[in-house]
């Protein structure tokens, strides 16, 4: 599942632009270069359209092993719920769940925020998309990375 996750960031990379690490990314930093952890990061710099989507940064993260998980889920989910972030979406299926929670930019102060949780034949994976976007503009670039 990691594998997958991590070529499509990749093709979407080819579309996508982000930016800097957002202060609100803690547990992404704890995780990021720790071992047991496989992490990805891509920065603003190295592609155009998502910036022009108003999409900062995108993270994922992935525990090495099985032994990783439980302090990688409570992490994640203690950060979603003290951000009241709202389930937007989940699928289950043979094996497979997704979460999906999203807060969109209200104010222009404060910044989108989509989180991806990912459970397949028990690889847990986190992928994290910040920036000002709303769901059309998210929906535009995936989109665009399957063309």
């Amino acid at each position: 599942m990691a594998r997958r996750i991590l070529i499509v960031l990749l093709v979407l990379v080819q579309s996508l632009s982000l930016a800097a690490a957002s202060p609100d990314g803690y547990i992404y930093k704890k995780y990021s270069g720790k071992d047991g952890y496989a992490t990805v990061l891509v920065d603003g710099r190295m592609v155009k359209k998502a910036a022009a989507a108003g999409i900062r940064e995108l993270t994922v993260i992935t525990p090495a092993d099985a032994s990783g998980r439980p302090e990688l889920e409570s992490d994640v989910r203690n950060y979603i719920s003290s951000k009241s972030l709202p389930l937007l979406g989940q699928t289950r299926d043979s094996g497979k769940n997704d979460e999906i929670y999203f807060h969109e930019s209200v104010s222009g102060s404060d910044e989108s925020e989509l989180i991806i949780l990912s459970l397949e034949d028990g690889e847990f994976s986190v992928i994290r998309i910040t920036g000002h976007f709303n769901l059309e503009d998210v929906s535009s670039i995936s989109s665009a990375g399957g063309k």
